[in-house]
């Protein structure tokens, strides 16, 4: 995501850009509900959240935002 970002950037140097959704990583965004679950090996047991349905959601606000011009220019 890195990479194309920065091409990105440098195709369109004047375009408005947000790296919000990049730098969100692993964590849970927390008021957007995803489906959990639990894997377990032996008696160690990880939670994973699934998170897609909620960045999808952040991109269009964000999208929206800046077309509304509330974070930049479009």
């Amino acid at each position: 995501m890195g990479v194309i970002a920065e091409e990105l950037k440098r195709r369109a140097p004047r375009a408005f850009h947000d790296d919000r959704l990049i730098r969100l990583g692993r964590r849970a965004l927390p008021f957007v509900l995803g489906g959990e679950h639990a894997v377990r090996a032996g008696e160690t047991e990880v939670r994973r959240t699934d998170t897609r349905g909620s960045v999808d959601v952040l991109a269009e606000v964000l999208d929206r935002a800046v077309r509304a011009g509330l974070l930049g220019t479009s």
